[in-house]
């Protein structure tokens, strides 16, 4: 029986990398194949069934089946790796990690503060930009909206933001805004209340 670990590894660390489950598995750490050794326990071919049994019959050590209706499997290192299969091949793993575990704790805490750091970074600037962004279409806007006032055009849409050369409001009247033509200051006013000449 090929083994690859001192010990088997824990149930913890199985479960923490465990993400599927197959009525057939095969372990890339020793090639065994794991079957669920039931009836009842998927969608077998004809004959598929029958086929595993006979093979764990001929060669125990290398087909096995087990009395449940799904096998546990999971990835480490690009490999699969079966629930409790007896090469252990992942102990090593575990065994890594857990000699290591006060540095991968101290890397994991810091590595999430920067990650923090940046995201809150990111989003400030993402703010930042569309405030910009916010600021450049109302300017815009307000620009159009005065140009109309001066034209004698209808107004839809208030608008509260202070543009270069003017700055206009908006009440339950209508707006209010200084117009500009030249030097000249003058005070305007567009009624854009329903039926309002």
């Amino acid at each position: 029986m090929q083994m690859h670990g001192e010990r088997p590894p824990s149930q913890e660390f199985q479960c923490a990398f465990i993400h599927m489950g197959s009525i057939q598995v095969e372990c890339d750490f020793c090639g065994r194949t794991h079957f669920a050794n039931r009836e009842e326990a998927g969608d077998w071919e004809p004959g598929e069934l029958e086929r595993l049994r006979d093979e764990e019959e001929q060669n125990p050590g290398q087909v096995m089946g087990w009395d449940c209706t799904s096998i546990g499997a999971g990835t480490i290192a690009g490999k699969t790796f079966v629930e409790c299969c007896p090469c252990r091949g992942i102990w090593r793993y575990e065994k890594w990690v857990w000699h290591h575990r006060h540095e991968i704790a101290n890397y994991i805490a810091t590595r999430s503060r920067r990650e923090a750091r940046e995201a809150r970074s990111e989003a400030e600037e993402l703010s930042l930009v569309k405030s910009l962004m916010d600021q450049d279409w109302a300017v815009a806007r307000l620009q159009d909206a005065l140009k109309n006032v001066r034209d004698g055009a209808c107004i839809d849409e208030p608008f509260d933001r202070t543009a270069t050369r003017g700055t206009t409001r908006w009440c339950e009247e209508g707006l209010h805004g200084w117009s500009f033509e030249g030097e000249a200051r003058e005070w305007v006013h567009f009624d854009n209340r329903e039926g309002a000449a």
